[in-house]
């Protein structure tokens, strides 16, 4: 299965689809998450290529996930952002999930940005606090890079000791202190859902040192699966990457509904502030 989807064939089948349609090299790919959707608005959009149209690519089956490539210019870079993403709730593999990220490398991006809305574990942080993703822990029981292995893709066995980019995170927090925005840094864990974990899983998971993790909508991808099954495939082609959450509630308020998980989400200094770090981010991008 990985094999398959792993095929250089189709992951270049699917690029020359978008080249066709947009043929500039790219700086940077974004992958766009809740809360951060108004970013969109402040790309010069050339080109918007639904998914459907491309070979291969999975489709966003999420209702929230507009399931298109928004191509053009950001903050004077020339990038591709995903507007929805896949999960592994959905019922696809993390070698499906990936795969936009395979092509996003093959269509040029040596930089990865991506942001989500998330759950937070800290107790000291408060709900919809931004946080950096230093590090992750994989509780998936699984790994996109299992399976033949492409040496012309990566390495087979990718050093993931640094998986996000330590001098755009540098970049971030610069920012972040000079604007005057709350900016966190820590541990992010990648659990599958979709269902959001019990009490007991919480304080499990805080005691193996998680700060974030995603909630129903991310366990097994978006947030979780999904950034750590990411983080792997940056690392196995040696570009950069650089992650940013936007944290929902502490744990002990998920019970709480969704009222609190959206008034978490809400707040529009938090997201002028992410899309100021984003912006920063881009200028600086290699």
């Amino acid at each position: 299965m990985s094999g398959a989807v792993y095929a250089r064939e189709r992951i270049e089948a699917c690029a020359l689809a978008v080249r066709t349609r947009f043929d500039r090299p790219i700086d940077c790919a974004i992958i766009l998450g809740t809360g951060l959707g108004g970013l969109a608005d402040e790309i010069e959009v050339e080109q918007v290529i639904e998914y459907a149209e491309l070979p291969n690519f999975p489709l966003s089956t999420v209702e929230t996930h507009n399931g298109r490539l928004l191509c053009g210019t950001l903050a004077g870079k020339t990038v591709v952002a995903m507007q929805g993403r896949f999960h592994r709730y959905e019922g696809y593999s993390l070698q499906q999930v990936t795969f936009p990220v395979r092509v996003l490398r093959a269509l040029g991006a040596g930089t990865l940005i991506v942001s989500n809305a998330c759950g937070g574990m800290h107790p000291l942080w408060a709900p919809g606090d931004l946080m950096l993703i230093a590090d992750h822990i994989n509780l998936l029981g699984d790994n996109p890079l299992i399976g033949p292995n492409d040496e012309t893709l990566g390495p087979r066995f990718p050093d993931m000791s640094e998986p996000y980019d330590a001098a755009l995170r540098a970049v971030a927090r610069t920012v972040a202190t000079e604007a005057g925005i709350t900016l966190r840094e820590g541990v992010y864990v990648a659990v599958q859902g979709p269902n959001l974990e019990t009490r007991a899983e919480y304080r499990l998971l805080r005691n193996l040192g998680a700060d974030r993790g995603d909630e129903h909508r991310a366990r097994g991808d978006r947030g979780g699966a999904r950034r750590d099954a990411r983080a792997r495939l940056v690392d196995h082609y040696g570009s950069v990457s650089a992650r940013c959450a936007c944290a929902g509630p502490p744990c002990r308020d998920h019970c709480r509904g969704p009222q609190r998980r959206a008034q978490a989400r809400g707040g529009r200094a938090r997201r002028v502030g992410a899309t100021l770090i984003f912006l920063v981010l881009l200028i600086s991008c290699p």
